[in-house]
C-alpha cells in the first residue's frame, strides 16, 4: 500500500506539493484563529474581573462586545438599576480603534465609559504611572504594551 502511495507521489509531485501546502495553510489559519479568540478572552477576563460584574447584557443574537458589535439602548442601564437585587449598572462601549505612534500604527481597543458613573472598570492596583482619569473627555489609560508613555 505504501508503495502505490509513493508511486503516486512521484507521478503527480505537482498536485501533492499544492494538497500539502494548502492543508498546510489551513492547519496555520486554524491555529491564528485560535490564538485571536484566546487573545479576545483574555482581555475580556482581565476587564471583568476588575470590574467584578456579575452579569452581562449584550444584544440578543450577538456574540457580545468583544467579538462583534452589540448594541443596547443606554437607558437600559436606568431600566436594570431599579429590578430588585442590583446594586450598580453601568453602560460601556468598546471600540477597536488605530492610534498613531513612532514607528507605525497601534490598534488598540478602547472602552469607554461615565467616570461618574456607578462602576469603574480601571483597577487602581494595576495602576503604574499617572493617575485614574479625572475628565470625562481627551483622557486615556493605555498598558505599558502599547509603547505609549505619560503625556
Amino acid at each position: 500500500m505504501i508503495n502505490l502511495a509513493a508511486k503516486d507521489i512521484k507521478h503527480t509531485l505537482g498536485k501533492f506539493i499544492v494538497t500539502a501546502m494548502g492543508v498546510g495553510m489551513l492547519l496555520g489559519i486554524v491555529l491564528i484563529m485560535i490564538g485571536v479568540y484566546r487573545g479576545m478572552m483574555v482581555e475580556a477576563e482581565i476587564l471583568l474581573d476588575d470590574i467584578s460584574a456579575d452579569l452581562w447584557i449584550v444584544q440578543e443574537n450577538t456574540m457580545g462586545p468583544f467579538a462583534e458589535s452589540s448594541r443596547v439602548h443606554e437607558d437600559l442601564k436606568n431600566i436594570i438599576y431599579v429590578m430588585q437585587g442590583v446594586d450598580k449598572s453601568e453602560a460601556m462601549t468598546f471600540q477597536n480603534i488605530q492610534l498613531p505612534h513612532r514607528e507605525k500604527p497601534v490598534r488598540v481597543v478602547a472602552v469607554g465609559y461615565d467616570i461618574y458613573g456607578a462602576i469603574n472598570p480601571i483597577n487602581k492596583e494595576r495602576l503604574i504611572k499617572g493617575r485614574e482619569l479625572k475628565s470625562d473627555h481627551y483622557e486615556i489609560v493605555v498598558t505599558d504594551k502599547t509603547g505609549f508613555g505619560l503625556g
